[in-house]
């Protein structure tokens, strides 16, 4: 089993969950708009962050092998392989909430054929397209960015990860928060991209910073005491940013100062300072990490069902909210069941159909 960091593993399938009930606004009652953690879009800032991370260390990595490939092709074959991760749920995704769209026959043709945007990633810089599958500009805005950010680490390293990022936050967020007051409009025009984007590019080169500081955390020698420490700090910032944007409506402003609050637990929680760090590396929470990509793909497969199915306009609306949660959760375990048994199978013989085989 792929080695995973256990905290991590957790936050990501906690912060799924709060993204799935901030969408719970797009379950109807009539003309009556409702909502519940109205800023739980903070989830995808965490998700970005750990990116960074992730493609910080892959590229240490690559650097430490004395890697030599070109650097174009080192980054597809990063980008394609990120792609391979998360492609076979986002085409179950889409395909369900097709059917789902066609049986309510709500949708014009242009409607369909816009929505296919979707498929090619291209939702972060279409924002206005119709959108099949709701969290999919999220995956176009970190694929974006990743193309932009892998190279220039690459290229740049440390003077990148160090320098040019915390800069490229500080001048470059900086005024992102003063003329946009808030991070959660992914859709908005900052005058040379979309904000969906613009934050993707700016919390995945923060991510690579996080893993310097991680680096640096993990090779200073704490006692006991102080990593207890560092792991009730890392445990309070995620739950405090998750609570706060929970339980309030007017945090928006505060984006940044919650993006630097995860930054730090995250940088902590892959520092292997935590005492309990073995004990939380379990199958259970690799489980629930693995599971938070078909829930967050798999939001508006439940929304369409409640929405679209009169069965459930019996129920009030709360109630049907948590109907679309469990249709979620359930479609979701199912989903990543059916992917992980695909991933197993012997392709060979198909591809031999398309690709000829060398002879030896």
């Amino acid at each position: 089993m792929k080695k995973r960091n256990g905290m991590i593993s957790l936050w990501k399938f906690m912060f799924s969950l709060l993204i799935l009930v901030h969408h719970f606004f797009w379950v109807k009652d009539g003309n009556a708009e409702h909502s519940l953690f109205i800023c739980g879009a903070i989830g995808v800032d965490f998700f970005f962050l750990v990116s960074g991370y992730l493609l910080a260390k892959k590229v240490a990595s690559e650097n430490l092998r004395g890697d030599t490939t070109p650097l174009y092709k080192s980054t597809w074959k990063f980008l394609i392989g990120k792609v391979k991760v998360f492609y076979p749920y986002l085409l179950i995704s889409f395909a369900v909430c097709l059917a789902i769209q066609l049986s309510a026959g709500r949708w014009g043709k242009m409607g369909y054929l816009d929505s296919v945007s979707d498929l090619f990633l291209i939702q972060a810089i279409t924002p206005k397209s119709q959108r099949m599958v709701g969290g999919t500009w999220y995956l176009s805005a970190m694929m974006f960015a990743m193309m932009i950010v892998y190279p220039t680490l690459k290229k740049l390293g440390k003077n990148f990860s160090c320098i040019i990022a915390p800069c490229l936050v500080a001048i470059a967020g900086g005024t992102l928060i003063y003329t946009q007051s808030s991070l959660r409009a992914w859709s908005a025009w900052t005058g040379i991209m979309c904000m969906g984007l613009a934050k993707a590019i700016l919390e995945v080169s923060l991510g690579c910073f996080v893993y310097e500081c991680s680096k640096y955390l993990s090779k200073i020698r704490f006692t006991r005491f102080a990593r207890i420490l560092l792991g009730v700090l890392q445990t309070g910032l995620f739950a405090f940013v998750f609570l706060v944007n929970a339980i309030y409506t007017q945090v928006r402003p505060l984006d940044w100062m919650f993006i630097i609050m995860l930054a730090i637990g995250v940088a902590i929680a892959f520092s292997d300072q935590i005492p309990w760090q073995e004990w939380s590396n379990n199958k259970v929470f690799a489980y629930l990490e693995r599971l938070s990509t078909p829930i967050y793909l798999g939001n508006f497969i439940g929304i369409g069902i409640v929405n679209n199915v009169a069965w459930f306009q019996r129920f009030p609306w709360l109630e049907r909210c948590i109907i679309m949660a469990g249709i979620v959760i359930v479609f979701a375990i199912i989903e990543l069941w059916v992917v992980e048994y695909l991933r197993k199978r012997d392709y060979s013989k198909l591809k031999r159909l398309f690709i000829k085989q060398e002879k030896t």
